[in-house]
């Protein structure tokens, strides 16, 4: 306001002040502010993706959800209803009829591996609602941020009722999921956001499967032909690759032979000792001793030593490799001879071979 000369003096005189002297003398803007309210959008976590599992396996993620956080205020999620769909073949799906291919289900905060909650208040998954529910949770999202809900499972190990069933989860309607805000007032999911996994059309499904499979070829880098010496160590003569196909599998018994009588008695005349190199589940590289036998092959019996037996993982391969120690002259081994160890898996002369899949 423009301030009158009888409103405003100088201290200690009755001199009036000039509306000109006041400096700014027009009104003084105030800065724009926008105004937020409480929201909470739901969005389909880039990770998982679609994979396939062998029945009875635990600790399978399903799907990532994510949760964000409006500017306005942080949010504590207390109740997620999921809704689930079973189909024939990837992306596709119908409500419900899930009880046959899954055991359990469960939260974890996809950020800390944090676990939301194992224990639903309901499980209708298996009856046409497909439905299970979480209640009670505390799941806190700052305000601004994005966090993601992980829904991990356990697969029944039933069989599939095809060569592979397929299953998917999401969040269908905004009362699916309620949470309270910094006034404790109640926030749903936004509208726009529901479904993000796609419902009966999902983004991200899981297959299941009855069994994993287990190829051996021979590895890249394997020796072909090597020259050795008698009474050399450590000298090797084979690498061979284990590559597991939907779960992962624990090698047990393992037989490597010479195919042939002139190599079975070469090979007996000139190898004291084979050591096997391989890697345990931890990633650790382990060996393992065997002799010769008079049939002309080394035998590893490996069931007895648990977490440290051979393991292959799921999707992927491990290498194992076959090293020799060779005779020396005056223990009998003879000159310009060739041999090899072979893997039949069970083909050969010997049938040892055992490998057990982590997941069925």
């Amino acid at each position: 306001a423009n301030v009158g000369l009888t409103e405003m003096k100088y201290s200690g005189t009755n001199t009036a002040l000039a509306a000109a002297d006041i400096v700014p003398n027009g009104d003084i803007r105030g800065r724009d502010m926008t105004v937020n309210s409480s929201a909470l959008t739901l969005g389909l976590s880039a990770s998982p993706v679609d994979d396939t599992y062998v029945k009875g396996t635990s600790n399978v993620d399903a799907v990532g959800i994510t949760f964000k956080a409006s500017a306005a205020s942080a949010l504590k999620v207390t109740d997620v209803t999921l809704t689930g769909y079973k189909g024939s073949a990837s992306g596709t799906g119908t409500i419900g009829s899930l009880g046959e291919l899954i055991s359990s289900v469960a939260l974890y905060d996809g950020e800390t591996g944090a676990l939301l909650s194992s224990s639903p208040s309901s499980n209708n998954l298996g009856a046409a609602a497909g439905t299970v529910v979480f209640n009670g949770l505390a799941w806190n999202i700052p305000a601004g941020q994005t966090k993601t809900m992980l829904v991990r499972v356990n697969l029944s190990t039933n069989e599939p009722a095809a060569a592979k069933d397929f299953f998917s989860f999401d969040i269908v309607n905004t009362t699916d999921v309620t949470a309270l805000d910094s006034s404790d007032s109640t926030i749903n999911a936004g509208a726009t956001s529901v479904a993000p996994n796609g419902t009966t059309s999902p983004n991200v499904d899981v297959g299941v499967t009855s069994a994993g499979s287990l190829a051996v070829a021979a590895a890249p880098g394997t020796p072909t032909v090597k020259s050795i010496y008698w009474g050399q160590t450590g000298a090797e003569v084979s690498r061979f690759r284990f590559t597991a196909t939907n779960e992962a599998f624990y090698l047990e018994d393992l037989t490597f032979e010479a195919t042939d009588a002139t190599e079975v008695t070469d090979f007996k005349a000139n190898v004291k000792k084979v050591t096997m190199s391989y890697k345990n589940q931890a990633g650790t590289t382990l060996t393992a001793i065997s002799l010769p036998t008079s049939t002309g092959s080394v035998s590893f019996g490996l069931s007895g030593l648990g977490v440290n037996r051979p393991y292959v993982a799921k999707d992927s391969s491990m290498d194992v490799s076959l090293s020799y120690e060779l005779k020396t002259r005056a223990e009998g081994a003879t000159g310009d001879v060739a041999f090899s160890l072979d893997f039949d898996g069970g083909a050969g002369p010997v049938t040892d071979f055992k490998a057990i899949g982590a997941g069925s």
